[in-house]
Protein backbone atom coordinates (compact mmCIF):
# COMPACT_ATOMS: atom_id res chain seq x y z
CA UNK A 1 0.00 0.00 0.00
CA UNK A 2 1.49 3.45 -0.78
CA UNK A 3 2.37 5.36 2.05
CA UNK A 4 0.15 8.03 3.44
CA UNK A 5 1.27 12.11 2.61
CA UNK A 6 1.77 13.57 6.59
CA UNK A 7 1.66 16.91 6.08
CA UNK A 8 2.92 18.98 9.08
CA UNK A 9 4.33 22.16 10.75
CA UNK A 10 7.48 19.88 11.80
CA UNK A 11 7.86 21.57 15.49
CA UNK A 12 4.32 21.75 16.28
CA UNK A 13 3.10 19.74 19.15
CA UNK A 14 -0.21 18.80 17.33
CA UNK A 15 1.28 17.29 14.55
CA UNK A 16 3.63 15.23 17.10
CA UNK A 17 0.90 14.18 18.83
CA UNK A 18 -0.55 12.37 15.09
CA UNK A 19 3.27 11.80 14.14
CA UNK A 20 3.20 9.45 17.37
CA UNK A 21 0.26 7.91 17.03
CA UNK A 22 1.36 6.78 13.68
CA UNK A 23 4.32 5.41 14.63
CA UNK A 24 3.10 4.00 17.21
CA UNK A 25 0.50 1.98 14.97
CA UNK A 26 3.15 1.20 12.03
CA UNK A 27 1.08 3.58 9.83
CA UNK A 28 3.39 4.25 6.63
CA UNK A 29 4.23 8.18 5.90
CA UNK A 30 6.16 10.20 4.38
CA UNK A 31 5.82 13.20 6.17
CA UNK A 32 5.73 16.74 4.13
CA UNK A 33 6.49 19.47 6.56
CA UNK A 34 6.41 23.75 5.79
CA UNK A 35 6.91 27.07 7.90
CA UNK A 36 4.54 28.49 9.62
CA UNK A 37 2.06 30.04 7.57
CA UNK A 38 3.77 29.09 4.22
CA UNK A 39 2.08 25.73 5.10
CA UNK A 40 -1.15 27.14 3.65
CA UNK A 41 -0.31 27.04 0.48
CA UNK A 42 -0.30 23.04 0.80
CA UNK A 43 -3.45 22.66 3.17
CA UNK A 44 -6.20 24.94 1.59
CA UNK A 45 -5.93 23.31 -2.01
CA UNK A 46 -6.20 19.77 -0.48
CA UNK A 47 -8.56 20.77 2.18
CA UNK A 48 -9.87 23.95 2.67
CA UNK A 49 -8.71 24.17 5.65
CA UNK A 50 -5.26 26.31 7.82
CA UNK A 51 -4.89 23.75 9.88
CA UNK A 52 -2.32 21.11 10.33
CA UNK A 53 -1.66 17.87 10.97
CA UNK A 54 -3.47 16.50 7.64
CA UNK A 55 -3.22 12.79 6.15
CA UNK A 56 -3.95 12.10 2.99
CA UNK A 57 -4.51 8.78 2.06
CA UNK A 58 -5.13 7.02 -1.42
CA UNK A 59 -8.98 6.38 -1.92
CA UNK A 60 -9.88 8.01 1.69
CA UNK A 61 -11.05 11.15 2.96
CA UNK A 62 -8.51 13.27 4.65
CA UNK A 63 -7.55 13.68 8.32
CA UNK A 64 -7.39 17.14 9.44
CA UNK A 65 -7.30 17.18 13.14
CA UNK A 66 -4.77 15.60 15.26
CA UNK A 67 -7.53 13.38 17.25
CA UNK A 68 -8.71 11.81 13.98
CA UNK A 69 -5.49 10.95 12.97
CA UNK A 70 -5.28 9.36 16.87
CA UNK A 71 -8.75 7.68 16.12
CA UNK A 72 -7.43 6.26 12.66
CA UNK A 73 -4.52 4.78 13.89
CA UNK A 74 -6.05 3.55 17.37
CA UNK A 75 -8.72 1.29 14.66
CA UNK A 76 -5.56 -0.31 13.42
CA UNK A 77 -4.51 -1.38 16.95
CA UNK A 78 -4.55 -4.71 18.62
CA UNK A 79 -6.57 -4.63 21.66
CA UNK A 80 -3.84 -4.83 23.70
CA UNK A 81 -2.23 -1.83 22.56
CA UNK A 82 -5.10 0.19 21.94
CA UNK A 83 -5.00 3.68 23.00
CA UNK A 84 -8.75 4.24 23.86
CA UNK A 85 -9.27 1.14 25.55
CA UNK A 86 -12.86 -0.32 26.42
CA UNK A 87 -12.50 0.02 29.81
CA UNK A 88 -12.13 3.90 30.35
CA UNK A 89 -12.55 4.98 26.75
CA UNK A 90 -14.90 7.81 27.61
CA UNK A 91 -12.29 9.17 30.42
CA UNK A 92 -9.37 8.82 27.71
CA UNK A 93 -11.59 10.78 25.31
CA UNK A 94 -12.50 13.60 27.61
CA UNK A 95 -8.62 14.05 28.74
CA UNK A 96 -7.61 13.73 25.45
CA UNK A 97 -9.81 16.59 24.75
CA UNK A 98 -9.71 18.68 27.57
CA UNK A 99 -5.55 18.72 26.58
CA UNK A 100 -5.80 20.13 22.94
CA UNK A 101 -8.28 22.61 24.20
CA UNK A 102 -6.72 23.77 27.62
CA UNK A 103 -3.12 22.75 27.58
CA UNK A 104 -2.10 22.38 24.32
CA UNK A 105 -3.36 26.12 22.91
CA UNK A 106 -1.67 27.45 25.98
CA UNK A 107 1.50 25.48 25.37
CA UNK A 108 1.56 27.01 21.88
CA UNK A 109 0.92 30.16 22.69
CA UNK A 110 3.63 30.40 25.78
CA UNK A 111 6.14 29.38 23.11
CA UNK A 112 5.55 32.05 20.54
CA UNK A 113 5.64 34.16 23.01
CA UNK A 114 9.20 33.71 22.88
CA UNK A 115 9.68 32.24 19.49
CA UNK A 116 8.01 35.03 18.12
CA UNK A 117 10.30 37.80 19.58
CA UNK A 118 13.63 35.67 19.16
CA UNK A 119 15.06 34.86 16.06
CA UNK A 120 17.69 32.61 17.28
CA UNK A 121 14.75 30.46 18.85
CA UNK A 122 12.57 30.79 16.02
CA UNK A 123 16.00 29.84 13.43
CA UNK A 124 16.23 26.78 16.25
CA UNK A 125 12.86 25.71 15.62
CA UNK A 126 12.13 25.87 12.30
CA UNK A 127 15.30 24.63 10.68
CA UNK A 128 14.56 20.69 10.30
CA UNK A 129 11.98 18.92 8.30
CA UNK A 130 11.17 20.88 5.42
CA UNK A 131 12.64 21.62 1.72
CA UNK A 132 15.96 23.86 1.16
CA UNK A 133 13.55 26.30 -0.62
CA UNK A 134 11.58 26.75 2.76
CA UNK A 135 14.50 26.73 5.43
CA UNK A 136 15.77 29.81 3.18
CA UNK A 137 12.41 31.27 3.78
CA UNK A 138 12.72 30.87 7.26
CA UNK A 139 15.98 32.31 6.97
CA UNK A 140 15.28 34.55 5.24
CA UNK A 141 11.80 35.56 5.66
CA UNK A 142 11.99 35.67 9.82
CA UNK A 143 11.00 38.83 10.46
CA UNK A 144 7.81 39.07 8.80
CA UNK A 145 6.97 35.61 9.60
CA UNK A 146 7.62 36.62 13.48
CA UNK A 147 5.67 39.99 13.34
CA UNK A 148 2.19 37.48 11.23
CA UNK A 149 2.71 35.07 14.17
CA UNK A 150 3.49 37.85 17.04
CA UNK A 151 -0.08 39.59 15.96
CA UNK A 152 -1.84 36.62 15.79
CA UNK A 153 -1.05 35.03 18.81
CA UNK A 154 -1.60 38.73 20.89
CA UNK A 155 2.41 38.09 21.96
CA UNK A 156 3.32 40.28 24.97
CA UNK A 157 4.82 39.91 28.81
CA UNK A 158 1.18 40.03 29.81
CA UNK A 159 -0.02 37.12 27.71
CA UNK A 160 3.30 35.50 28.60
CA UNK A 161 2.57 35.81 32.47
CA UNK A 162 -0.78 34.64 32.47
CA UNK A 163 -0.79 31.90 29.65
CA UNK A 164 2.17 30.66 32.10
CA UNK A 165 -0.20 29.81 34.72
CA UNK A 166 -2.43 28.39 32.37
CA UNK A 167 0.22 25.84 31.88
CA UNK A 168 1.13 25.59 35.29
CA UNK A 169 -2.72 24.60 36.34
CA UNK A 170 -2.75 21.98 34.04
CA UNK A 171 0.87 20.65 34.59
CA UNK A 172 -0.87 20.94 38.47
CA UNK A 173 -3.58 19.24 38.18
CA UNK A 174 -1.48 15.93 36.44
CA UNK A 175 0.63 16.34 38.98
CA UNK A 176 -1.80 15.89 41.78
CA UNK A 177 -3.69 12.16 39.76
CA UNK A 178 0.01 11.00 39.78
CA UNK A 179 0.48 11.72 43.69
CA UNK A 180 -0.89 8.19 44.59
CA UNK A 181 2.18 6.77 42.69
CA UNK A 182 0.15 5.37 39.65
CA UNK A 183 2.86 4.69 36.28
CA UNK A 184 0.32 6.80 33.99
CA UNK A 185 -2.58 9.32 33.73
CA UNK A 186 -5.43 6.74 34.32
CA UNK A 187 -3.63 3.71 35.95
CA UNK A 188 -1.17 0.59 34.68
CA UNK A 189 -1.92 1.45 31.05
CA UNK A 190 -0.88 3.54 28.51
CA UNK A 191 -3.31 5.66 26.42
CA UNK A 192 -4.07 8.46 24.60
CA UNK A 193 -4.39 10.48 27.36
CA UNK A 194 -0.48 9.68 28.32
CA UNK A 195 0.41 10.13 23.84
CA UNK A 196 -1.83 13.22 24.66
CA UNK A 197 -0.27 15.46 27.68
CA UNK A 198 3.20 14.87 26.70
CA UNK A 199 3.24 15.52 23.00
CA UNK A 200 1.54 18.60 24.28
CA UNK A 201 3.91 19.77 26.80
CA UNK A 202 6.91 19.29 24.69
CA UNK A 203 6.61 22.89 23.98
CA UNK A 204 7.60 23.64 27.13
CA UNK A 205 9.65 20.70 28.17
CA UNK A 206 11.63 20.89 24.89
CA UNK A 207 12.66 16.97 25.19
CA UNK A 208 15.99 15.66 23.83
CA UNK A 209 17.35 19.19 24.08
CA UNK A 210 20.38 20.14 26.55
CA UNK A 211 18.97 23.44 28.25
CA UNK A 212 22.59 25.21 28.24
CA UNK A 213 21.77 25.04 24.54
CA UNK A 214 18.08 26.64 24.80
CA UNK A 215 20.21 29.16 27.36
CA UNK A 216 22.23 30.58 24.68
CA UNK A 217 19.15 31.01 22.44
CA UNK A 218 17.08 32.63 24.79
CA UNK A 219 17.59 32.71 28.79
CA UNK A 220 13.95 33.16 29.83
CA UNK A 221 12.73 30.39 27.42
CA UNK A 222 15.42 28.07 29.77
CA UNK A 223 14.30 29.08 32.86
CA UNK A 224 10.68 28.26 32.37
CA UNK A 225 12.30 24.50 30.72
CA UNK A 226 14.10 24.06 33.84
CA UNK A 227 10.83 25.22 35.70
CA UNK A 228 8.48 22.68 33.86
CA UNK A 229 10.83 19.64 33.86
CA UNK A 230 11.24 19.91 37.90
CA UNK A 231 7.57 19.74 38.10
CA UNK A 232 6.07 16.04 38.83
CA UNK A 233 3.86 16.24 35.82
CA UNK A 234 7.14 17.52 33.83
CA UNK A 235 9.09 14.56 34.58
CA UNK A 236 6.17 12.31 33.94
CA UNK A 237 6.16 13.21 30.86
CA UNK A 238 10.06 12.93 30.12
CA UNK A 239 10.33 9.80 31.70
CA UNK A 240 6.81 8.54 29.01
CA UNK A 241 8.79 10.14 26.41
CA UNK A 242 11.62 8.36 26.97
CA UNK A 243 10.25 5.05 27.41
CA UNK A 244 7.54 4.74 24.90
CA UNK A 245 8.16 7.32 21.79
CA UNK A 246 10.15 5.13 19.10
CA UNK A 247 12.03 7.44 16.26
CA UNK A 248 9.60 8.54 13.77
CA UNK A 249 9.91 7.65 9.98
CA UNK A 250 7.75 5.38 7.70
Amino acid sequence: MKPARFITIPPSHYCEKARWALDHANVKYVEEGHPPLVHWAFTLPRTRTRTVPILLRDGARPLVDSSDILRFCDEQLAEEKKLFPRDCAAEVAALEDQFDEELGIATRRLTYCYVARNAKLFHAAFAHGMSNAERWIVLHGDGLLRAVLRKAFNVSDRARDRTRAKVEAQFAAVSEKLADGRPYILGDRFTAADLTFVALSNPVLMMGQRVDYIESLDAGFAELVRSMRATPAGAFAMRLHAEHRRPSGP
